[in-house]
C-alpha cells in the first residue's frame, strides 16, 4: 500500500475512495488505537477549492464536540503535500452497506434514523448545515449506532459570506438533494432535513421516492416548499415512529436514475442557467443568499426582500421578518413593543450554554416571519399568539 501518513500513524490498509479523497485504516501508534485518516485525493491538489472545503470539514465537525451520532474528529494537517483528518474508526461500516446487504428490520431503520436526526439536529443548533446527508456519510460502530461523517461540504450559517462556493452552485448527491439545492439555491436546515427524508423512504420502502408521497408523514417531510416541511428532524422521525407499519425486513430496490430527482423538480435547466450567468450576477446572488433565514431562504430573483430582527435587549426572544417591506413591519412591531430593531440576520442568546429555539413561523402580508426564545421566558409563545391559525405555519412550541 502506497499511502504516506506521518509518522505517528502506521497505515493498514485502504478502507474506500470517495469523489475527493481516500479513506486509511491505521494505528495511532502513539495512543495504542486503530483510527481512520482521510485523504485528500491526488487529482485534487490544484483545485483551491477542494482543500478549502475538506480542511473546513474537521473545523465544522469539531464544533459539534464529542456528540454521540457524530464522528469524533481527533487530528488535522498536512503531509507531503495532502491534507488529512485524522477521526474515529468504526468498524460496522455505512448504512449505505447495510442497504446493500439488505435483511434489517423497521425498528432498526428507525434508530438509525433517529441517531441521524439526534446529529442534524445538533448540527443546526451550533450553526452548521451538512448538505450532503446520505447513505454513505451515515458510518456504524460495533453497537450498530450511527455516526454522521463527511461534513466537507457543509456550510456555517454564521458565516454566510465567506463561503466557499457561490450560490447557483450544485453540490450535494444527485438523487438526494432538496428542490432549493436542485435549483441551485442555498441549503438550509430545512435541507437537510429535506435529505433525510429521502434516505429514511430508502430505509423503509427500498427506494428513494419517485414523486409520489407514501402517507403524510412524507408528503410533510418532502415538501418542495421548506417552511411546510417538520421544524426539526427528530420531529420527522418521531411522526414516522408514530405511523402505523409492518415489521418486515427491508431490502432495497433498484435504485432510481439519481437524474430523475432533478428531473422531477425541474431543476436542471434553471442550475444551468445559474452556471451560465456572468460574475456579477452570480455576486448579486450571493449577496442576495446572505439574508438567509434559518429554516428558509431569500432567492436572488428577489432583490427587494429584506431581512431584520426585533428583540427587547439584544437577545432571549427574536422576531425574524424576511420579505418585501420587512423593514416598515420590524420599525411597527418594535415601537409597538418597545423593543429594538436590527437589520440582517442575527441571533443572540444571554447565556452562551443556552440555545435559541424556534418557537413558531408564520406568513402574513408576503412576509415571512419566525419567533425564537431560548425557552427560558414565555415571550415567544406570546408573540406565537398574536397570529392567526392561518397564518402559523409551523411551531417548535
Amino acid at each position: 500500500m502506497n499511502v504516506r501518513l506521518p509518522d505517528r500513524y502506521r497505515p493498514i490498509r485502504v478502507l474506500g475512495h470517495g469523489a475527493t479523497a481516500e479513506v486509511v485504516l491505521a494505528h495511532d501508534e502513539a495512543l495504542d488505537r486503530d483510527v481512520a485518516v482521510k485523504l485528500l485525493a491526488e487529482g485534487f491538489r490544484g483545485d483551491p477549492s477542494v482543500p478549502a472545503r475538506f480542511a473546513r470539514e474537521a473545523v465544522l465537525a469539531a464544533r459539534l464536540g464529542r456528540h454521540p451520532h457524530v464522528v469524533t474528529i481527533h487530528d488535522a494537517g498536512e503531509w507531503d503535500g495532502r491534507p488529512f483528518i485524522v477521526m474515529d474508526f468504526l468498524p460496522g461500516g455505512s448504512v449505505d452497506d447495510r442497504l446493500a446487504a439488505g435483511g434489517f428490520t423497521r425498528a432498526q431503520a428507525l434508530q438509525w434514523l433517529g441517531d441521524t436526526a439526534d446529529a442534524i439536529d445538533a448540527a443546526h443548533a451550533a450553526g452548521v448545515v451538512h448538505r450532503d446527508l446520505k447513505p454513505a456519510n451515515l458510518l456504524l460502530d460495533e453497537d450498530d449506532r450511527v455516526h454522521v461523517a463527511d461534513f466537507g461540504i457543509a456550510r456555517a450559517l454564521d458565516e454566510a459570506q465567506k463561503r466557499l462556493t457561490w450560490t447557483g452552485t450544485i453540490l450535494g448527491t444527485a438523487g438526494y438533494l432538496s428542490p432549493e439545492q436542485a435549483r441551485g439555491e442555498v441549503a438550509t436546515p430545512s435541507s437537510d432535513r429535506y435529505t433525510l427524508a429521502v434516505v429514511a423512504h430508502e430505509l423503509l420502502h427500498g427506494v428513494r421516492p419517485d414523486g409520489r408521497a407514501v402517507g403524510r408523514v412524507f408528503d410533510r417531510a418532502l415538501s418542495a416548499d421548506p417552511e411546510r416541511r417538520f421544524p426539526t428532524a427528530a420531529a420527522f422521525v418521531d411522526a414516522l415512529e408514530h405511523t402505523a407499519a409492518p415489521t418486515a425486513v427491508v431490502r432495497r430496490q433498484t435504485p432510481p436514475d439519481p437524474t430523475a430527482i432533478l428531473r422531477r423538480h425541474r431543476a436542471t435547466e434553471r442550475a444551468r442557467r445559474f452556471g451560465r450567468r456572468t460574475a456579477a450576477l452570480a455576486i448579486a446572488a450571493a449577496v442576495a443568499s446572505f439574508l438567509a433565514l434559518a429554516f428558509g431562504y431569500v432567492s436572488a430573483a428577489e432583490p427587494a426582500v429584506v431581512t431584520c430582527t426585533v428583540s427587547p435587549t439584544d437577545h432571549d426572544a427574536n422576531l425574524v421578518v424576511s420579505g418585501v417591506g420587512a423593514n416598515d413591519y420590524c420599525s411597527n412591531r418594535a415601537q409597538d413593543l418597545t423593543w429594538r430593531i436590527r437589520q440582517g440576520f442575527s441571533l443572540r442568546s444571554p447565556d452562551l450554554h443556552e440555545q435559541l429555539t424556534l418557537v413558531c413561523s408564520a406568513r402574513t402580508r408576503g412576509l415571512r416571519i419566525a419567533v425564537y426564545d431560548d425557552g427560558g421566558r414565555r415571550i415567544g409563545h406570546v408573540l406565537c399568539g398574536s397570529f392567526t391559525g392561518d397564518q402559523l405555519a409551523s411551531s417548535g412550541a
